[in-house]
């Protein structure tokens, strides 16, 4: 089986190169291995951003969301995800949080928009 081109940033053709830079800016820093490989088509990493931000504008907000990636990355063994959604579970909330989240314990109160309560 061939696997699928990974794009790499600092290579990239101007318009796969504009949607990676959107890609770091909103991982961080860091462009993940999905966004380099979206990045052969841009129209595709572009429209995957527009429907991750039509997801984290609905009711469970940003921070339950991250919480439910962190608990089905740990159920299903997903390595890959585990480390990715850590990484962005350390700049939303505590370790103790994170933590809590990958085995549903001691959770603390949320309101339905995701804040702390």
């Amino acid at each position: 089986m061939t696997a699928l081109p990974a794009i790499d940033p600092t290579t990239a053709q101007p318009e796969a190169a504009a949607a990676l830079a959107q890609a770091k800016a909103a991982f961080g820093g860091t462009v993940p291995n999905p966004a380099r490989v979206m990045a052969d088509s841009p129209t595709t990493l572009r429209r995957y951003f527009a429907f991750s931000q039509a997801l984290s504008d609905g009711r469970l907000g940003p921070d339950v969301s991250e919480r439910i990636a962190l608990l089905v990355a740990e159920q299903k063994g997903c390595a890959y995800c585990l480390s990715a959604h850590t990484h962005v579970a350390a700049n939303a909330f505590s370790n103790h949080v994170a933590k809590a989240a990958r085995v549903d314990i001691d959770f603390p109160p949320v309101t339905p928009r995701g804040s702390a309560a």
